[in-house]
């Protein structure tokens, strides 16, 4: 009988113990899109979120730049960054920004 008393308690130990909801963390985009024009030459756009709008630019550039990566492997190239539109989801401000890659 304490055994049951003793898990009953770990429970809800375990359940008070929980990390905050997602809402309260950045956003990492795994979709973006892709525009390509030849090897080196193409531009990639992600969406980041985040609390604070400079937060949210960092984040953006961070996702698009890894997207970039991603595709290019590495490829020497020279990056130019465009913010595309900012926008405000589930309480978030989101900005989406265009990352240009270029032979260097």
């Amino acid at each position: 009988m304490r055994c049951y008393w003793f898990l009953g308690l770990l429970l809800v130990m375990m359940a008070s113990c929980r990390s905050e909801p997602d809402r309260f963390r950045q956003q990492f985009d795994s979709e973006f899109s892709l525009k390509y024009k030849d090897a080196l030459h193409m531009k990639v756009t992600s969406i980041g979120c985040a609390f604070e709008v400079q937060e949210a630019i960092r984040t953006a550039r961070k996702n698009a730049a890894l997207h970039l990566r991603s595709v290019l492997g590495n490829q020497r190239h020279a990056t130019r960054f465009r913010e595309v539109s900012r926008f405000e989801k589930d309480g978030q401000i989101c900005v989406e920004m265009e990352v240009e890659s270029k032979k260097p």
